[in-house]
């Protein structure tokens, strides 16, 4: 998901050499694009790293993925920290959420 009005080159993800991928066509909702990504991998996402390239200081990247198992995980990234670990054991609340919150609290943002 990322604004239509975006500064600058369209931010990219780039998954581990285990996957492949195959983007559906973006989709308009609301003031946002969204791109959905099928990936194949040889060996499960769990614990490994994915980076997003070209955001910009007012473009955080909302991340979900979904496994086979219906397990849902979900990540923020930004252009101070652009990479993301998906963790091995499930989480129950998305901390990346809970740390945006407060940040939007103590800065008035």
């Amino acid at each position: 998901m990322y604004p239509i009005k975006n500064i600058g080159p369209r931010a990219e993800i780039i998954f581990p050499e285990t996957c492949s991928s195959e983007a559906q066509s973006p989709y308009q909702q609301g003031k946002y694009l969204v791109e959905k990504i099928d990936l194949i991998c040889s060996k499960s996402l769990k614990g490994q790293t994915i980076e997003v390239i070209n955001l910009s200081v007012l473009t955080d990247a909302l991340v979900t993925f979904t496994d086979r198992n219906n397990d849902v995980f979900e990540g923020l990234m930004n252009l101070k920290e652009p990479r993301l670990m998906v963790p091995i054991n499930k989480q129950s609340i998305p901390s990346s959420y809970l740390t945006l919150g407060i940040d939007h609290l103590i800065s008035g943002v």
